[in-house]
């Protein structure tokens, strides 16, 4: 047991983005994590045998010292983190402080010396502590390379502060004033408790640091409260009574070894050396009452100390009420800066919209975007370049550099290089950005970062908006570019169809073209009678145009497709002016035979120089005859009309995945004709063809309509039996 322990852009390319480990494997409950639990498991019986085996104690609690090590050591090598050091650090820690228990164990249990302080079991245990203080700020520090957390930095000062006044107040002061120790003695002594507050520090980092989410990072919390509680117990017992082995308290010293090397074992170690994106990171209600607590405990035990009228500690009450103080307001600095910072980020929103509104040109959508970029004032973020799809390249239409409005550039897609971002999304959205004549995109002092924002695909709309950043996106700016592209693919929809109504209102200076045009065009009125129907309709359907004027458009289309039809219109109508939707249709022409037209209809009735709905049609019948053929050329063989291999395989596979669902069984069957060859050599291949056309309908004939028989090649057939007892339904 532990002793006296009271403890210029050519090619401009991003640099990596965060990398996080694969979501499926650290599910909690994945069979990753089986490792985790099967050691806690296999933990429990050896606590309860070294309860109720005292006298091996100092076996026993070797082993699960030693265990725990091993098992880092086992998460380690089994989990391969990007950081393998920071969880070395801890091996070492566990190693270390399960070697102070079984040196305390030895002089007491062997040596039979009672409670022996100072001691060599001191070494180790005050070696632990740095150990483990090192492990966890390499994790923190992994976790925000670029950037640090203020926030949470501040956070956890605050609670150490506080509670290292308690600590000063039970543990640290009764050994300064303390008369019956050496001068060694008592540095020792104070060194345990000051080691717990360095842990504490930096276990409420690592927890405010967004990590309380990582299965992991809870296993060390536990653990690591296990750890301090237990020394703050003894320490207390070691003041004010008498310690003995293979009480309760050695409880949490069990959690500190046991949920130690569980966070090993468990996959989602990984993360804990992983550069993390950056959070928003909001003050919930349980943190501002944590936080509200440790800082009012040392003002409030000043004021407990003059009422109670005991002088002594004043100095050291005061100066630790002043570091909670200046911490405190550090802490609301930050907050009114961050909400300085939304506000400005509103206003610049707010603006953006309202351009948006304004915009007539697609021109003037672009230049709000860029404007609006940089105007939310996100950390990192140096500029934004819109480019359009040119014959060279891509063409800057806007830029936050004006300069550069005009230049052509090529932009690289980077997101095949298999990193994956914070979301656990691929970084598909990363970019190279180089002018294609020299020069520099971007004056920055380092190559930038190129993210490109993600829009909508729109029809016809080739642009590419991409952002130039210093360092990683944070999440909060993600969701803001999401807003912002939201908006400009409305505007963008609104400055088309403007345009759209403007283009057909000209329409009418090329009335002669129409005349000639090889297509339908057919005005509807509200309720869908024909208005208006181009000459094309003779030579399309072999009706004239005077014999449809007034009609429903529903005399002409196949009864199957009128709900589809109906609805379409109905969609137009509904919509806003300009409104276009496409869909397919079959029409009777003359001899009452149907074709096959693809109709596109936009939603004119509001523009006062058509007034109606404009439906543009094309004959598209052979081409999808064209296009059924090549599908069934592409999975039926030639000959015989069976399906072909791919056909074959593609079923298949189904069939095997619906049976590993339902348990029905699958059978397949390969057959060849024999002497095949034969035939073709004596008879000729016309008489080869004869005869797989003569198997092939044998088969046919000898399957069920639900089977599949298919034709590999040759002489090879298969056959696939998807149901019924099996091998009685293959026979």
């Amino acid at each position: 047991m532990p002793s006296q322990r009271t403890v210029d852009i050519r090619s401009v390319n991003p640099s990596r983005l965060p990398v996080a480990s694969d979501a499926a494997a650290n599910a909690p409950g994945g069979r990753y994590s089986r490792a985790a639990w099967a050691y806690l498991a296999a933990n429990v019986p050896l606590v309860v045998v070294i309860y109720l085996l005292p006298h091996y104690h100092v076996y026993l609690w070797g082993l699960l010292g030693v265990g725990s090590a091993g098992a880092v050591v086992t998460g380690v090598v089994r989990n391969r983190p990007a950081h393998p050091i920071a969880w070395l650090c801890v091996a070492l820690a566990l190693t270390t402080f399960a070697s102070g228990d079984i040196t305390y164990d030895v002089e007491t249990e062997f040596f039979h010396q009672v409670n022996p302080f100072p001691s060599v079991a001191d070494i180790f245990y005050l070696a632990t502590v740095p150990l483990v203080a090192v492990g966890l700020i390499m994790m923190v520090r992994a976790r925000r390379r670029r950037e640090g957390d203020t926030g949470a930095t501040l956070d956890a000062l605050i609670i150490t502060s506080g509670c290292a006044v308690l600590s000063w107040i039970y543990l640290i002061q009764p050994y300064v004033h303390a008369k019956n120790i050496t001068l060694f003695s008592e540095v020792v002594s104070i060194f345990y408790p000051l080691g717990d507050i360095l842990i504490l520090g930096v276990l409420v980092r690592l927890v405010f640091g967004g990590g309380i989410r990582n299965p992991s990072v809870r296993l060390l919390a536990i653990g690591a409260v296990g750890l301090l509680v237990a020394d703050c117990i003894y320490g207390w017992i070691q003041l004010h009574g008498s310690w003995r082995v293979d009480g309760p308290t050695d409880m949490g010293w069990v959690l500190f070894y046991v949920l130690w090397g569980a966070a090993a074992l468990h996959p989602s170690m990984r993360e804990l050396t992983v550069e993390q994106p950056l959070r928003p990171r909001r003050l919930n209600p349980g943190t501002l009452v944590c936080l509200s607590l440790t800082s009012l405990i040392a003002p409030l035990w000043l004021v407990w100390r003059d009422v109670d009228g005991a002088p002594r500690d004043g100095g050291m009450l005061a100066s630790a009420s002043v570091v909670v103080f200046v911490l405190v307001i550090l802490r609301l600095t930050g907050l009114a800066s961050a909400q300085a910072s939304n506000a400005r980020r509103e206003q610049a929103l707010r603006s953006f919209s309202e351009r948006l509104v304004s915009a007539t040109e697609r021109s003037d959508v672009w230049a709000a975007a860029v404007d609006a970029v940089l105007a939310i004032g996100a950390a990192g973020v140096t500029g934004c370049i819109v480019a359009d799809k040119a014959r060279l390249g891509e063409e800057i239409v806007a830029a936050t550099w004006p300069e550069l409005v005009g230049a052509t550039v090529e932009i690289t897609d980077l997101g095949g290089h298999g990193a994956r971002n914070g979301e656990g999304a691929s970084n598909s959205d990363r970019r190279a950005v180089s002018v294609i004549a020299g020069g520099t995109v971007a004056p920055a002092p380092q190559a930038p970062m190129w993210t490109q924002l993600r829009l909508p695909a729109r029809q016809g709309a080739f642009e590419k908006v991409v952002l130039a950043h210093d360092r990683a996106v944070p999440l909060d700016l993600r969701s803001i570019l999401d807003a912002i592209a939201a908006q400009l693919t409305l505007a963008l929809g609104r400055v088309d169809a403007a345009r759209a109504v403007y283009v057909a209102r000209n329409e009418r200076r090329f009335h002669s073209m129409v005349q000639h045009s090889s297509d339908l065009i057919t005005l509807l009125d509200a309720e869908r009678r024909v208005m208006y129907q181009s000459p094309a309709v003779a030579a399309v359907l072999g009706r004239s145009p005077a014999s449809l004027l007034g009609h429903p458009l529903n005399d002409l289309v196949h009864p199957d497709d009128l709900l589809a039809v109906h609805a379409q219109l109905t969609k137009v109508l509904d919509g806003r002016r300009g409104a276009c939707v496409g869909f397919e249709c079959r029409l009777a022409n003359s001899e009452g035979q149907w074709l096959t037209v693809d109709v596109a209809a936009t939603n004119l009735i509001d523009e006062p120089d058509v007034g109606a709905i404009v439906l543009n049609s094309r004959d598209v019948t052979e081409r999808r005859a064209l296009e059924g053929e090549l599908k069934r050329q592409a999975f039926h063989d030639t000959l015989t009309g069976l399906a072909n291999r791919a056909l074959f395989l593609d079923r298949l596979s189904h069939a095997m995945d619906r049976g590993d669902r339902t348990r029905d069984p699958v059978a397949v069957l390969f057959l060849d004709i024999d002497d095949f060859k034969t035939v073709n050599d004596s008879l000729g291949h016309p008489a080869g063809d004869l005869l797989l056309v003569a198997v092939a309908g044998r088969l046919r004939a000898a399957t069920r309509p639900g089977d599949t028989v298919a034709r590999f090649g040759g002489d090879e057939f298969a056959v696939l039996v998807e149901s019924g007892t099996m091998p009685q339904a293959a026979e």
